[in-house]
């Protein structure tokens, strides 16, 4: 079982990294064990609060609710200046 979530995690991310944008600066995680699963809700860092995953349906509700703009606008603006918070709060002139 272990195995074949690794092979789905490693094909998953091999189709994510072959999305990006060349020259992006972007983070692969690697599974370690069932309570270590890179997409681990529960489990937030600096680095999960400081990027915006447009590949989460949850990500994307919640930063379209706190910017106040549209899935569409959001979209535009992360594939403009890169899913750094940050980056996209200044694009979209929505400072902190």
């Amino acid at each position: 079982m272990l195995l074949l979530m690794r092979l789905i995690w490693v094909a998953a991310a091999a189709e994510v990294e072959s999305q990006q944008p060349s020259g992006s600066a972007h983070v692969v995680a690697t599974y370690t064990g069932a309570n270590n699963m890179p997409d681990d809700t529960s489990q937030r860092g600096a680095a999960d609060r400081s990027r915006i995953s447009m590949h989460e349906d949850y990500e994307v509700r919640y930063w379209t609710k706190e910017l106040g703009v549209s899935k569409d606008e959001l979209q535009r603006a992360v594939d403009k200046v890169g899913n750094s918070v940050e980056a996209v709060r200044r694009e979209l002139g929505k400072a902190a």
